[in-house]
């Protein structure tokens, strides 16, 4: 599965970034994808080096723009069983080594909420897929965990600036986060 995966790992790399990009309004970038079959298994794990989330498209961003999300490693479990039927469900993120801005605009509205203001799936045609069947992704959260993560947080609206560190944070489905 390793040797098939990277020998196809450019066309995936581009059809991850295509899809997740399609999904939501703001803009994945990554410079390298790998994956390891064993570091969660029964799950394989797709791990994104370098990564980069931000709230608009490069083309409707201004030059300098930060990213609101900057990460060393980004690692997404995925079930096996699942991804040899077709269906991507991500059930386990990994957050390594990296950088989180949320601003709070003069309207009131944040950034990350924005960015991930998901639309239609515009790779998805009607005839791709029988009307039961569905095209997109997935995300069946049991775990996520947070890994020396700097983040801030700035207020524009009350002109207020937070800037916090979480060494370490791991969230299971048994948490309730209200």
């Amino acid at each position: 599965m390793t040797v098939l995966f990277n020998f196809y790992k450019d066309e995936i790399a581009r059809d991850v970034l295509l899809r997740v990009n399609k999904l939501q309004k703001g803009e994945l970038t990554f410079e390298d994808i790998s994956v390891n079959p064993f570091v969660h298994f029964p799950n394989v794990s797709l791990a994104l080096n370098a990564v980069d989330y931000y709230e608009y498209p490069a083309e409707e961003r201004l030059v300098d723009s930060i990213p609101i999300i900057k990460l060393e490693n980004l690692f997404v479990a995925f079930d096996v069983i699942d991804l040899i039927q077709g269906n991507v469900t991500a059930s386990k993120i990994f957050l390594k080594n990296g950088k989180v801005a949320l601003v709070t605009y003069a309207d009131s509205s944040l950034n990350l909420v924005n960015a991930f203001n998901l639309k239609k799936d515009t790779l998805q045609q009607p005839q791709d897929t029988l009307p039961e069947k569905s095209l997109d992704y997935e995300l069946n959260l049991e775990k996520i965990v947070l890994e020396n993560i700097d983040v801030t947080y700035d207020d524009l609206l009350v002109m207020n600036y937070s800037v916090y560190s979480i060494q370490s944070i791991d969230l299971h489905e048994e948490h309730q986060i209200c």
